[in-house]
């Protein structure tokens, strides 16, 4: 009997305490990269890179300009993107801090496809444009895209710009077209209407091709249209129009302000000189500070 319960007791011990042998082929497991997560465990989260919003009146979208096109015989050079033309848009930057600061004037002409054909830009004093508003004289240098200027629309200063002036020969705005910069090919004058704002288009010898005439009221407010026909210099026939869309887009930076229908078929000169047309309207009547 006492020789099973050494037995036992052996048996005991060897399931307790391995042998010498066992404990040398012990080779420990190699570690996993699966961990058990704990709060101590510092995980990496996926890096996750977002664009920043656009600033608040911000270009976004980049413009695309028309193709170069070749100089045409008996069409004034950058004058040939004019030609195929019968409509345009025009699209002027606000920029959101004019309200302390008047800053001068930009506007893109685009084609009926959305391509840029011109690029306008304003010189003028930066303190008549603070004390004299949209009265101030002004160069508005018409930029190709190879950043050549083409053509210059130019007024002198007058005390009052406004529709209401036109009854006073002295003040009656002037604004004369260049192409190319030192060649007059035409001009735009303020006439005196008793319906409302008139404007008359003439070639180099100032002589009427078209006129232009607009509400006797403009209102200048959300979801209202503005037009101004382009009639026939004997008043008989509306040949085009110029119009602005008044949507709440056109206080937000980017936006369309004016668009433009002409006869396809006019003298390019005379399309240059209506593109002149509606920069003055948008001075007269719906720069800042009327």
């Amino acid at each position: 009997m006492e020789g099973g319960i050494q037995e036992r007791q052996k048996m005991s011990y060897a399931v307790i305490r391995p042998s010498n042998q066992q404990n040398s082929s012990y080779v420990p497991a190699k570690p996993t990269n699966k961990t058990e997560p704990s709060c101590s465990t510092v995980t990496k989260q996926p890096v996750i890179t977002t664009r920043r919003p656009p600033a608040f009146g911000q270009i976004v979208k980049k413009q695309v300009w028309v193709e170069e096109k070749p100089t045409i015989p008996g069409v004034l050079p950058g004058l040939q993107y004019l030609t195929s033309l019968d409509q345009v848009f025009v699209k002027q930057h606000i920029d959101m801090m004019e309200t302390m600061w008047e800053k001068a004037n930009k506007y893109k002409i685009l084609n009926k496809q959305s391509e840029q054909v011109y690029f306008v830009s304003e010189e003028s004093d930066k303190w008549n444009r603070q004390l004299q508003g949209p009265d101030r004289g002004f160069n508005l240098r018409v930029l190709d895209n190879t950043s050549q200027e083409v053509m210059r629309f130019s007024r002198e200063f007058i005390c009052c710009a406004g529709c209401c002036c036109g009854y006073y020969e002295s003040l009656r705005q002037v604004l004369t077209v260049e192409a190319p910069v030192g060649e007059v090919i035409g001009y735009v004058r303020q006439e005196f209407d008793k319906s409302g704002p008139c404007y008359s288009v003439r070639d180099a010898e100032d002589t009427i091709v078209y006129k232009i005439t607009g509400p006797c009221c403009v209102c200048d407010c959300p979801c209202n249209r503005v037009r101004f026909p382009i009639v026939s210099a004997d008043d008989t026939e509306e040949v085009g129009v110029i119009s602005k869309n008044l949507g709440i887009e056109n206080y937000f930076g980017d936006a369309d302000t004016f668009g433009s229908k002409f006869p396809q078929d006019i003298d390019v000169k005379i399309k240059a000189v209506l593109l002149g047309a509606i920069m003055l309207i948008d001075f007269s009547h719906f720069e800042q500070g009327q």
